[in-house]
């Protein structure tokens, strides 16, 4: 936490956070846009607001601390103002 509060890239498998958003290999997702973040049956879904499909499915176990990665974007998220 204290390093995106920092404004410092954190990478956690797949995904770097940073205090403006979530970028996802190639893909960029502000947090303002990020409608939620979960895991579910052995996977990490991200949901793009507005979108029926996930913008990000990862399977929980190719990224480290995969708990914490879901924390730390509904925190951001909700720091942002991006409430469910």
């Amino acid at each position: 936490m204290k390093e995106l509060a920092a404004g410092r890239t954190v990478t956690m498998g797949a995904f770097q956070l940073s205090k403006t958003g979530l970028a996802y290999k190639d893909r960029q997702l502000s947090w303002k846009h990020v409608e939620r973040c979960r895991a579910d049956g052995g996977f990490i879904f991200v949901k793009k607001r507005g979108e029926s499909e996930p913008w990000a499915e990862v399977i929980y176990r190719d990224v480290p601390n995969g708990s914490l990665l879901v924390l730390l974007c509904e925190h951001m998220r909700t720091e942002a103002g991006a409430s469910a």
